[in-house]
């Protein structure tokens, strides 16, 4: 969805309102995480109401950045920082290479 759309100016107000009347009415660390995977799966929905292929890389990114966030949160201080570096390149890989590839394409 492109931010200068007509769909965003009243998907994303709409999606704002929820997530934080979400987390305002409910709170707690639990309730809160509710509101988290109502935000990812709305991410999911954009992106195949965009393209359902799109899903596919942005659940990739999804467990890469979960399971980097688990390795990470149980290293000890001192490789935290190689980890950190690595799962944020690996991260924003995917993004380098689609910008790069619509460079080269036009």
């Amino acid at each position: 969805m492109i931010f200068n759309s007509f769909n965003f100016l009243w998907i994303f107000p709409l999606i704002f309102v929820v997530y934080f009347g979400l987390r305002r009415l409910l709170g707690g660390v639990i309730l809160n995480k509710v509101s988290n995977y109502l935000l990812l799966i709305i991410s999911y929905l954009v992106y195949a109401a965009s393209n359902p292929i799109w899903c596919l890389y942005l659940f990739a990114i999804t467990i890469v950045t979960y399971v980097s966030a688990l390795v990470i949160e149980n290293k000890q201080a001192y490789g935290k920082r190689l980890y950190i570096v690595i799962a944020t390149i690996i991260s924003l890989l995917p993004l380098g290479i689609f910008k790069l590839g619509c460079q080269v394409c036009v």
